[in-house]
């Protein structure tokens, strides 16, 4: 029951498109939700104004990377789970190919170790679950979602938080620097990121 666009050209080539060809890249996506998406009218912010604010930064964009940071963050905007950039997550924060061997999720608002790909990790690194990540290599964790959070395309914060807590993990292979909150008491560890963590998929669906 999709519409099929059928009689746009693709474009393809492998350089960064124009600034015409971004521009036109924006005009589909804003068209698409101002005369197709059923829940234009539910949106919290101006929808023109939204393309207004887009534009510049569409222009601006010197980088394939920079490009579909634009796109994923305009897209953000439609507030929709099933609205993505697939082709661009790898530009999403945090960037990189390797993952700590752990898995996480919000619980009550906090990054909460869950589960451990590799159980070698539990005597190495000396966390257990139920720490809490409270800060990465020295930033806090609520600053890193106020920072990412506009590249994450969610219906709702909930589906956000639950997004970040699976790329939390990625970043730049080698070592880096937790702090960890352990029954109100707070540690720092060296965890390291991997290529191999045997990272598995887990659905919140917990009672």
């Amino acid at each position: 029951g999709n519409p099929v666009f059928e009689n746009e050209l693709t474009y393809m080539s492998g350089d960064l498109p124009d600034a015409g060809y971004r521009i036109l890249a924006l005009y589909r996506l804003w068209n698409i939700i101002e005369y197709w998406f059923p829940y234009r009218d539910l949106l919290d912010d101006d929808w023109n104004e939204v393309l207004r604010e887009f534009l510049p930064r569409i222009v601006e964009a010197e980088s394939w990377d920079q490009y579909k940071l634009v796109l994923l963050s305009f897209i953000a905007r439609i507030h929709d789970s099933h609205a993505n950039l697939w082709s661009g997550l790898d530009v999403r924060p945090p960037v990189g190919t390797c993952y700590w061997p752990v898995e996480l999720r919000f619980i009550e608002g906090k990054a909460t170790i869950t589960a451990f790909a590799d159980s070698s990790i539990i005597s190495t690194s000396g966390l257990e679950i139920g720490d809490i990540v409270t800060a990465v290599d020295g930033v806090p964790v609520d600053t890193l979602i106020e920072e990412w959070s506009p590249f994450y395309c969610a219906s709702n914060q909930t589906s956000r938080i639950r997004d970040i807590a699976r790329y939390l993990p990625r970043g730049t292979c080698g070592e880096s620097n937790l702090t960890i909150e352990r029954q109100g008491k707070s540690q720092t560890v060296l965890l390291p990121r991997t290529k191999n963590s045997n990272r598995q998929s887990i659905p919140h669906d917990r009672p």
